[in-house]
């Protein structure tokens, strides 16, 4: 009897240490200097199965998909859960995170990231890696994530346990910090940023471009086995090329990839084929060649919301409690823009405690 008591005394004590130990790591992981850490705590904290679209990406999603939008004027809440450069090989794993604790009736993954020709050099970039692994929960399911992307083990190390990476960042610890110890907090506009800034770019003509051209090995195989995996779980996904200064070799990659997503049963919507019908006007809606502004986005979000209308059956129905919280996020959403347009203030607005 005693030594059962020990064994589970001894369990116990493990247990509560490596439970300290995730905590710690939660606040020690980055907050500032690009580390998108808020689009996970953010969807982390949401409420369960209060999302009705959740989207993947890049950056171009989280400045194009504007989730204040959607809900004020499709009745639709959302999630960008979208983050610098994202790696297109974190993308099965990310639909089974947001899964663990939302039923979204709809992913809308935008494609950009697949047109990389450096996908098939072998090399992930493991800055825009991190983004993604060292914000999740930890979990078997980030586990898996890092086994499939890192192949070299002392490297794995690092990515297991992110607290030898960051351990440094004891010295920039403050009260803040420990809104993280359980690694969720509130990203006010859910995942959105509302960029004010304006720069005319020259769009280029599209519409006459039928031609296919393949895009990487690497590319491809990511894109048939995401397919396979959300056809054989029955998960929706539109699949979206945002509109920007795109080549004529980058369209006939789009082209490329549009067939494989149609023949696979998902819808493809290129949008770099309907700046017209989007309403996008080079002069106002662009803050660079590849990112809309904040006028850009909500032009943007109608055309997708439209098309996500008339091409799926979305059941729209919410708590007293998520109203609320969405509709006190297009109240914050409205006074920081008339804030910053009364001041001048034309950046981009990540955060607002």
């Amino acid at each position: 009897m005693k030594k059962a008591k020990k064994v589970a005394g001894l369990i116990l004590f493990l247990g509560m240490g490596f439970v300290m130990f995730i905590m710690i790591s939660y606040v020690l992981r980055p907050r500032i200097d690009g580390s998108n850490r808020k689009y996970f705590t953010g969807i982390y904290e949401a409420e369960k199965d209060s999302l009705d679209v959740v989207t993947l990406g890049s950056s171009a999603m989280y400045r194009y998909f504007n989730n204040p939008v959607l809900w004020e004027e499709y009745g639709l809440t959302s999630y960008n859960l979208a983050t610098s450069d994202q790696p297109i090989e974190v993308l099965e794993n990310l639909v089974d995170e947001v899964c663990k604790t939302q039923s979204p009736q709809l992913f809308v993954v935008e494609t950009r990231q697949f047109l990389i020709p450096e996908n098939d050099d072998g090399e992930i970039d493991q800055v825009a890696l991190r983004r993604v692994t060292d914000n999740m929960n930890y979990s078997w399911n980030r586990v898996d994530l890092i086994n499939k992307t890192i192949k070299d083990w002392p490297t794995r190390a690092t990515y297991y346990f992110d607290i030898i990476y960051y351990h440094d960042n004891w010295e920039l610890f403050d009260s803040k910090a420990l809104d993280y110890v359980d690694n969720k907090d509130l990203h006010w506009l859910n995942g959105w940023r509302n960029v004010l800034t304006v720069n005319e770019v020259a769009l280029p003509q599209n519409e006459g471009i039928s031609e296919r051209a393949k895009v990487s090995q690497t590319s491809e195989a990511v894109l048939r086995s995401f397919l396979e995996k959300c056809k054989k779980e029955e998960i929706n996904v539109l699949f979206v090329a945002t509109p920007w200064k795109i080549s004529n070799q980058e369209m006939q990659q789009n082209n490329y990839i549009g067939d494989i997503i149609r023949e696979s049963g998902f819808h493809f919507l290129d949008c770099n084929l309907v700046y017209d019908e989007i309403g996008l006007d080079p002069k106002t809606d662009f803050y660079n060649n590849r990112h809309t502004n904040v006028w850009g986005s909500q032009k943007f979000t109608r055309y997708v919301a439209q098309y996500i209308e008339d091409n799926y059956e979305m059941k729209v129905s919410h708590t007293d409690t998520v109203v609320e919280k969405w509709n006190k996020l297009l109240k914050s959403n409205e006074r920081s823009l008339k804030r910053r347009i009364t001041n001048q203030d034309s950046g981009e607005e990540d955060d607002v405690e």
